[in-house]
């Protein structure tokens, strides 16, 4: 996850394999008739992120995660959690760097949120591999989407809006 340079082909023109890997990702979250929106500038994630954020995905996602905790007994969460921060932390430092590398912008609250969606991504990630579990490969095709350099930002109308 170290090697990814986060976001580096935000507000480019999209390439094949980037709209290779979101149909993936968009078919294991159960969305294969999602249009994919591309958004080119920070006035276009400012309003996607903020005004029309539909947080149907989100909530897809967070029942695949919810899935993946039941396979742990409950006495184990908080070591299973306290292992997985190991991991996960030490990302933080790189993955805002890059993230204010690449987003052209001085609103740290936009950083933050571009940060945040990252190591979100490699929490999940770190939880399917760690578990082993049956979770279609849900997070390690989204880590994909990330692996390109894109921010998926959300789903609104029928459209899968990325950056």
């Amino acid at each position: 996850m170290k090697a990814i340079d986060w976001l580096s082909r935000v507000g480019e023109p999209e390439i094949e394999s980037d709209t290779e890997c979101i149909n993936v990702y968009l078919a294991a979250l159960g969305r294969r008739s999602c249009a994919i929106r591309y958004v080119y500038n920070l006035n276009d994630v400012i309003t996607y992120t903020k005004v029309r954020f539909d947080p149907d995905w989100f909530q897809i996602e967070d029942n695949r995660r919810l899935q993946l905790l039941q396979s742990i007994n409950t006495t184990e969460l908080e070591g299973f959690h306290r292992s997985l921060k190991d991991v996960i932390d030490p990302m933080a430092e790189h993955v805002m760097r890059s993230v204010q590398r690449h987003l052209v912008s001085q609103d740290l609250q936009l950083q933050k949120v571009a940060a945040g969606c990252a190591l979100e991504v490699c929490y999940q990630y770190t939880l399917e591999c760690a578990l082993q579990a049956e979770s279609n490969g849900l997070f390690s095709k989204k880590l994909r989407v990330f692996k390109q350099g894109r921010w998926p930002l959300t789903g609104s109308d029928g459209q899968f809006i990325v950056y």
